[in-house]
């Protein structure tokens, strides 16, 4: 099968975007099917109980949404990119070895950030060093640091040799788009939890924005209702944030990150094979 869906993203690579648009609208069909309206009993049968993590969203966009799917996006667009630069450079395209060679290295630390988590593991040791809070002025400027590094290499590549890519429409389409979900998605998870120790009590703006999609969802003044509040109580006891954030953190944040990764790997097989028939064209 994953060697059926790399062939599909060298042929067709869009084709691969719009079946993650498929999965996510039918994921979150699945969320509103078992969590709310208790489909075939599942998530009393299944998923409700003691445990706090009890609804079928917070298993979902974690496995298989956010660990399998979204690595093996990144990584094959890592190696799209590569095949970019490999092209690019048979083409004696210096401007274009740089912006496929920059994108693949921006993608493989992506992947590392998305699998090791290292953001998190510095904030916490820095924090944990300097005495200050989970989420205060520090950690927060620490992640906000983090993002622009990350982010601005792959900025960098997009403006710096944007003369590579711009010419060739889906490549440039689709390259927009992935910045364009990322960007969602990254500036979410900084403002989600930024400053939350040093706002005098208040709610972060996860659990504040998260509290309007779950009243939709969640909040009949029925059985799904009462499960919320149970399990929520369970969660701001074990973990110290309410269910309103760890949803947005999961299914509106991973959402993002899935389709940007997707329209990454879109990007970079249009790339390549631009840069390819560019090779033939100039061979023949």
């Amino acid at each position: 099968m994953i060697a059926r869906l790399i062939s599909l993203a060298k042929e067709k690579p869009e084709t691969l975007f719009y079946l993650v648009a498929g999965f996510l609208v039918v994921s979150i069909g699945l969320v509103v099917a078992i969590d709310v309206f208790d489909a075939f009993g599942w998530r009393t049968a299944w998923l409700a109980g003691d445990e706090y993590r009890s609804f079928f969203w917070w298993h979902w966009f974690s496995e298989p949404v956010e660990n399998p799917i979204q690595w093996f996006l990144l990584a094959l667009g890592m190696s799209a990119f590569a095949l970019g630069a490999g092209a690019a450079y048979e083409r004696e395209d210096s401007q274009g070895f740089r912006f496929a060679l920059f994108m693949s290295i921006g993608l493989a630390l992506m992947f590392i950030e998305d699998a090791a988590d290292p953001r998190h593991r510095i904030r916490m040791d820095l924090e944990s060093y300097f005495g200050s809070g989970s989420y205060g002025v520090l950690g927060t400027a620490i992640e906000l640091i983090y993002f622009a590094l990350l982010g601005g290499l792959l900025l960098y590549a997009f403006f710096r040799f944007r003369q590579a890519f711009w010419p060739h429409d889906k490549a440039r389409r689709y390259l927009i788009r992935g910045f364009a979900f990322y960007g969602i998605a990254v500036s979410s998870s900084w403002l989600g939890s930024a400053f939350r120790s040093v706002t005098s009590g208040m709610a972060d703006l996860y659990s504040v924005t998260g509290e309007l999609f779950v009243a939709i969802l969640f909040f009949d003044g029925g059985k799904t209702e009462q499960l919320y509040w149970e399990l929520d109580a369970q969660t701001q006891e074990i973990l110290g944030r309410p269910l309103s954030f760890y949803f947005m953190d999961r299914v509106w944040e991973e959402s993002f990150e899935l389709l940007g990764a997707a329209a990454l790997v879109v990007a970079g097989f249009a790339y390549f094979r631009a840069t390819t028939k560019a090779v033939r064209d100039e061979a023949e």
